[in-house]
């Protein structure tokens, strides 16, 4: 497990090795390591040496009041059962006083409570258990005094990172309102330029009525709808229809309209 109460133990895998000491091929992916060539069996007994460090891997516990190394030794995943289980939690001389209660060891699947008997022998914990079933692991909890280890201090590549992820969430935060905003706004302006822009009304008199008559018709109904002179608007229409000609015969000036004369 690389990571430990969602911070990083700075895990570093040393070696894998047999008995003798002696270098075997191995793949790491995430926190799955696979022992061997893929394409090969394995037979009868063999031993593998694992060596790793990792670093910020206890916690001060509010309920109890002290750090603690909670440890899980053999984690709950393992798919193969496992016998004659043994582990030891070394402890450097300089953590001694730091002790405080006894060691726990619990085992079984996920959330067991049940425990598993430990023995101590100058600073060195024992767990011995005869027998695991696939899915089930074990737990190994050792207290300290309040202080005893210093609290987890981030890196400063941690803190860039930290401080990367907080700027894209604020940008993404920001940037979607702003985006949604600016497509209806363009879609507001560009789209009313695409419709269709207002027809104004055209009338047409009747077939075969003048224009003299469609303005007594309409002065019957609505005498303030007639504006303007209908006798001009009769001339201009027949010229219009090409039943006369109208000729310009002298310019407006300042103190006189211009005069017409009608063929």
């Amino acid at each position: 497990v690389k990571k430990y109460d969602n911070h990083s133990t700075n895990f570093s895998l040393q070696s894998v090795t047999d008995e003798n000491g002696t270098s075997l091929e191995y793949s790491w992916n995430d926190d799955e390591l696979r022992i061997g060539n893929k394409n090969t069996y394995v037979e009868g007994e063999k031993t593998y040496i694992i060596k790793f460090t990792q670093r910020d891997v206890t916690k001060n516990y509010g309920d109890t009041g002290r750090d603690e190394f909670y440890w899980d030794v053999i984690g709950d995943e393992w798919l193969v059962p496992m016998e004659n289980v043994q582990i030891s939690v070394k402890l450097d001389e300089s953590l001694a006083a730091a002790r405080q209660g006894k060691a726990f060891c619990y085992v079984g699947s996920r959330g067991s409570t049940t425990q598993c008997d430990l023995s101590e022998d100058e600073g060195r914990i024992t767990a011995k258990i005869d027998k695991l079933s696939r899915q089930q692991g074990v737990t190994v909890a050792v207290g300290f005094k309040s202080g005893t280890f210093s609290g987890y201090q981030e890196t400063l590549m941690e803190k860039l990172i930290g401080i990367w992820n907080l700027m894209q969430i604020l940008a993404y935060t920001i940037a979607t309102p702003l985006a949604i905003f600016l497509i209806i706004r363009y879609r507001r302006l560009v789209g009313r330029e695409k419709e269709l822009k207002p027809i104004p009304p055209e009338y047409l008199p009747p077939e075969d009525i003048s224009v003299l008559m469609s303005t007594y018709v309409l002065k019957k109904y609505d005498p303030f709808k007639v504006k303007g002179l209908p006798k001009v608007a009769q001339l201009l229409d027949l010229a219009v229809r090409h039943y006369i000609k109208i000729y310009e015969v002298k310019k407006s000036s300042l103190f006189s309209g211009a005069q017409y004369e009608i063929e």
